[in-house]
């Protein structure tokens, strides 16, 4: 915990989502409430930047910008998500330099902000999390960045990204515990009814390998496997079968399109369908193993929970019918 007084710039680029940029600062700002409740000094000094007065949200309305990004200087430039990032890093050229030049010691990332973080360059050869719906496009743009896409905050010491948009509350109540202590954060979190001790965001995974276009034999081999992923039976030979085609050519094709196998794609076609069951319905989880291919309950149990970090119960309590 420091004493002095941590000067923080929330950057928000035109397409930003308003709930990360104004949770951070709220969570920051709940945190002072309670260190001054306490008899402490204030910790933070937040600002919302921007490059131009007058940014606006991805719903079109007006952000409320301190202070021009040009003219802000502090301790941690946090980068709030936008809805489209291939969007806006054609149309913010010059904040991306001024990212590069990085005037401020320590840099973060909400879920898509990380794409600035690596169009600047400050990610190359690193660690980083975002939101899984972007980590093909993160991926393919920036290949020498290590993401870890189940963690929710991955803290690479001068730079510090966080997930999904809901991160931002995580990423803030990090930013709290570190500069206002333990006890601080615990409280700040308490107020807010969040879980600041939340590591993974494996269970809100989404897939992102469909393919639309491209190779069209592993379109259509996504579309098969999708429409029988419930015969147990299924193996590479019978896919290949199916769409006349030899199993080395399918492996081949389908690896080169979607980066990963037909029977890795299976695997993740008969998870989301046993997810999708589970909060659902209320079918025995023995009976939805069987519905999406599986024999084995246990074999698939623990598929499951190497996927989501649940076990299909507690998958069922957390996002299941009520």
């Amino acid at each position: 915990m420091r004493d002095e007084t941590l000067r923080v710039g929330v950057l928000a680029l035109d397409g930003c989502l308003e709930f990360a940029v104004a949770g951070f600062v709220e969570v920051l700002a709940i945190a002072d409430r309670l260190v001054a409740m306490a008899g402490g000094s204030r910790r933070f000094e937040v600002a919302v930047v921007a490059p131009r007065i007058g940014a606006e949200t991805f719903t079109a309305r007006r952000v409320a910008v301190d202070v021009a990004l040009s003219a802000w200087r502090g301790d941690l430039l946090v980068c709030a998500p936008v809805i489209d990032p291939e969007r806006t890093l054609a149309s913010e050229r010059d904040a991306i330099a001024w990212l590069a030049e990085r005037p401020s010691a320590r840099v973060a990332s909400v879920c898509t902000g990380a794409f600035f973080l690596a169009e600047a360059g400050l990610l190359a050869r690193r660690r980083a999390t975002t939101n899984p719906l972007y980590a093909r496009a993160f991926a393919a743009r920036y290949p020498d960045v290590e993401l870890e896409l189940s963690r929710v905050i991955v803290d690479e010491g001068e730079i510090v990204t966080a997930g999904t948009v809901s991160a931002a509350l995580s990423l803030a109540l990090y930013v709290v515990e570190r500069h206002a202590g333990v006890e601080i954060a615990a409280r700040t979190a308490k107020a807010i009814a969040f879980d600041k001790n939340r590591e993974t965001q494996s269970p809100y995974l989404v897939p992102a390998h469909r393919v639309e276009d491209g190779d069209e034999l592993a379109v259509r081999a996504q579309r098969w496997i999708e429409a029988h992923h419930a015969d147990h039976a299924l193996s590479l030979e019978r896919i290949a079968a199916a769409l006349a085609v030899t199993p080395r050519t399918l492996q081949r094709r389908f690896l080169d399109a979607t980066g990963e196998t037909p029977m890795a794609y299976l695997r993740l076609v008969r998870l989301e369908a046993a997810k999708s069951l589970l909060e659902s319905t209320r079918a025995p989880v023995d009976e939805i193993v069987a519905r999406v291919g599986y024999v084995d309950a246990r074999s698939f149990a623990r598929l499951f929970r190497a996927h989501t970090e649940l076990t299909p119960t507690q998958y069922r309590a957390r996002f299941g019918l009520r």
